[in-house]
């Protein structure tokens, strides 16, 4: 039950994604532009913990780069600037 309140799920081409809240908030900072190490400084976190964050970000929406995902984020409104 606890895990259902941190995911969000989104529909993109009837492919389930399940995002935490933590994924949509790195997300979110690097369409702002911000790099790993700035977000990493900004939530008081590791530069390896927003690694991981990115590479489970991009698993789940099937994409390459960080460009990517920050496009199709907001195409499928995942996340808003």
């Amino acid at each position: 039950m606890f895990l259902n309140l941190l995911l969000t799920k989104y529909s993109i081409q009837n492919i389930q994604i399940d995002m935490t809240n933590r994924e949509k908030e790195v997300l979110k900072y690097a369409a702002q532009g911000m790099d790993n190490y700035e977000i990493a400084n900004y939530l008081h976190v590791s530069i390896h913990t927003i690694k991981v964050h990115m590479k489970n970000i991009f698993q789940k929406l099937k994409v390459q780069d960080r460009t990517e995902a920050v496009v199709k984020a907001i195409k499928y409104s995942i996340i808003d600037i």
